[in-house]
């Protein structure tokens, strides 16, 4: 019992670092938008296609890989979606044609959903009796951390051997770290050492049973539409941001991502803290803290472009990662209460399919809104009426609390 229990924690870090290394392919991207704009000459409506073919590749393989995920087992699939990501950043950072890049995007959005909704999977195996909730926050932390590193990463090997690099190494380091995850990583705890803990349901999943019992969920819906909100704005202001700094605070690319990265970095203490506030102080009740999330982050939206000093630029980047990245784990805490256990990762993967829809016209119109325009004010006029959305949509969540 004591030894399963405690390699549960090897398989934590494991998944946290493969996951973080998911980031390093997809982040530079966002990083490295300034560069491809100016070395190859593309509009900010090509540059926000080539998000939104990522974006919508991301999306629509959600609930298919969270399947995939409940049927052979989430290590299979993380590790497909590993492979796949990998040879995707090589191809394009081998590419200069607009729709080579479109195409190595759409494959790499692919293997990039395969690691979210099996991930949570994989952790809510080894964590069913004790500290799921604790688990899943700390797992979510590789995101804002990996954010953070990609953005620095990528725009050093950016500035200093060209934005190719920053696709060719986070490949390779994608290549290494499947080898470790496959040598670690178990789907259950039974498959490395002998336990009580056994899978919740032996019958095989059929891919049509999970759609409609997710889909048939109007409570899913309601959670998942709202996930839509946080994330239009969430992947709105991070994909743009470094572009943004760099047109308008004139800093060059290195410390465009460095101030970029202040973002995630406040999503780092809002991630963690946001379950123990909802347990100690809520009363289990997620969706008055969402709520008051989408309160704060309208006023702070609207002040970023009228900020003046670069001080002022990165305290409102720190509050907006701070509320905007804080109902992550609220939300992905609701597919276990509101669905059967197996279903989680098709669940989570649901969810996110949702919320990264979102994200897809989001890229797009970003970048269509600046070529109209010539001035970010627009666009984030469009983020402020997305929240508003968003913050009266909590209002419609149903949770059971107690």
């Amino acid at each position: 019992m004591n030894t399963w229990y405690g390699y549960r924690y090897s398989i934590l870090l494991t998944t946290w670092l493969m996951y973080s290394v998911f980031y390093l392919n997809r982040q530079n991207l966002s990083a490295m938008a300034p560069l491809l704009i100016q070395d190859l000459g593309l509009s900010y409506t090509q540059m926000g296609l080539i998000m939104s073919c990522f974006f919508a590749t991301y999306a629509l393989s959600q609930f298919p890989s969270g399947y995939l995920g409940d049927r052979i087992g989430p290590r299979k699939t993380i590790t497909l979606g590993g492979l796949t990501l990998a040879g995707a950043n090589l191809l394009f950072g081998s590419s200069s044609s607009i729709y080579h890049l479109l195409a190595a995007q759409s494959i790499n959005g692919w293997g990039q959903a395969a690691g979210w909704a099996p991930s949570i999977k994989l952790i809510t195996n080894w964590f069913r009796e004790h500290g799921k909730t604790t688990a899943l926050g700390v797992f979510m932390t590789s995101v804002p951390v990996s954010i953070t590193i990609a953005y620095i990463f990528s725009g050093w090997l950016g500035a200093n051997f060209g934005w190719r690099f920053a696709f060719f190494v986070p490949a390779l380091i994608m290549f290494f770290m499947v080898l470790i995850f496959r040598l670690v990583v178990r789907d259950f705890p039974q498959e490395k050492h002998r336990s009580n803990i056994k899978p919740s349901d032996e019958k095989i999943l059929r891919f049509k049973d999970a759609f409609s019992s997710v889909l048939l969920s109007g409570d899913m819906w309601r959670v998942g539409f709202t996930f839509s909100c946080v994330l239009f704005t969430f992947w709105g202001i991070v994909m743009w941001m470094p572009t943004y700094i760099v047109e308008t605070v004139g800093f060059g690319i290195e410390k465009a991502v460095l101030l970029s990265s202040i973002i995630p970095l406040g999503g780092l203490f809002s991630r963690l803290f946001a379950g123990l506030i909802v347990d100690r102080l809520l009363g289990g009740r997620k969706k008055q803290l969402i709520f008051v999330c989408f309160v704060f982050l309208i006023p702070i939206v609207y002040l970023i472009p009228q900020a003046q000093t670069v001080f002022l630029l990165a305290f409102l980047l720190f509050l907006a990662g701070f509320f905007v990245q804080m109902p992550f784990p609220l939300i992905f805490s609701y597919p276990s209460e509101l669905l059967s256990e197996r279903l989680v990762g098709s669940g989570s993967g649901f969810l996110d399919a949702l919320g990264q829809s979102a994200s897809v016209v989001s890229m797009y119109l970003t970048g269509f809104l600046l070529d109209l325009f010539h001035t970010y004010e627009p666009v984030f006029t469009m983020y402020i009426m997305v929240l508003v959305v968003g913050m009266f949509s909590t209002l419609l969540i149903r949770e059971k609390v107690g």
